[in-house]
């Protein structure tokens, strides 16, 4: 049985929340150039137990970089640039709310691309890495396997289903 939700949205909300998740993604952002919905999505495809589709995986990409680029991203400068102390507060926290809907927004988008995307089988051609056990995975697409944030996040992942 796969415990992984079927919505992305409810999948990336309850792993964002397991402890060292919201720091290892904020670093994977602002130090690596991450885009942390682009990451969950691929945590997400992989707990799906999908195999790895390079149309699928180049879809999200682009639109992942669309939003990031003219909504999640412009929105999350603001924030950052807002003071933490009033008069600011009130306005910050407006921002952070539309930057919340705009990542929500973009889930919804990916979970689309997703379901667009079910049942389709790719062709070996499109299966372009693969883990030492021989399993295609979609983090592996923004990570290297041996890099110790890939093991970080696994091993999150693992305690994440356990629990």
């Amino acid at each position: 049985m796969n415990p992984f939700p079927e919505s992305l949205w409810e999948f990336s909300l309850s792993i964002y929340a397991q402890p060292e998740m919201e720091a290892l993604c904020l670093y994977l952002q602002d130090h690596r150039g991450i885009i942390v919905n682009l990451l969950l999505w691929a945590l997400w495809l992989d707990g799906q137990l999908r195999s790895f589709d390079k149309r699928l995986w180049q879809q999200g990409v682009v639109s992942s970089q669309r939003a990031e680029r003219w909504l999640v991203g412009p929105l999350r400068s603001v924030r950052r640039a807002l003071p933490k102390r009033k008069p600011w507060l009130g306005l910050r926290s407006a921002v952070k709310a539309w930057e919340l809907q705009a990542e929500q927004r973009q889930f919804q988008v990916l979970q689309s691309i997703s379901d667009d995307f079910a049942g389709n089988s790719p062709a070996a051609e499109d299966v372009t890495c693969e883990t030492p056990d021989g399993f295609s995975t979609y983090l592996s697409q923004l990570l290297a396997i041996q890099e110790p944030e890939y093991q970080q996040l696994t091993r999150i992942v693992t305690l994440w289903r356990a629990g």
